[in-house]
């Protein structure tokens, strides 16, 4: 059983080791293979190319391109909550519209008053949280 035990760890030792090497191999293949990961990549990738950037230039325009889009990504979300804001009373008019269309014109009238109790309950309801 001893000897089973250290062909055991034998072999996970040298798969190990294998691994490392392996990527220690990859690594030095593509070592500017970094940047962001966003919708900036081939913009850093265009940018390192035209300009000769050494890697530590590159590694800071990836950090710069990496917070510009997170910083367009804030700038959105608040435009599109201000615009959210702006279209509510919109939406209410829109979502009462269609929810009187399906309420008349879908079912049957016995279940009429059952399906206005049911929209108002309900969290998906296509009437906006303002309007209920």
């Amino acid at each position: 059983m001893d000897v089973l035990r250290v062909w055991i760890v034998v072999l996970a030792l040298v798969s190990f080791a294998a691994g490392g090497v392996g990527g220690l191999l990859v690594n030095r293949r593509c070592p500017d293979d970094y940047g962001p990961q966003g919708h900036f990549r081939d913009y850093h990738r265009h940018f390192v190319e035209q300009f000769d950037l050494s890697p530590e230039r590159s590694r800071l325009l990836a950090q710069l391109l990496s917070q510009y889009e997170q910083d367009f990504e804030d700038v959105r979300q608040r435009a599109l909550e201000r615009s959210r804001s702006e279209m509510e009373p919109e939406l209410v008019v829109l979502a009462n519209r269609y929810r009187g269309i399906i309420r008349n014109n879908v079912l049957p009238p016995e279940q009429r008053e059952q399906f206005t109790e049911y929209a108002l309950s309900e969290p998906w309801s296509p009437l906006p949280q303002a309007a209920r």
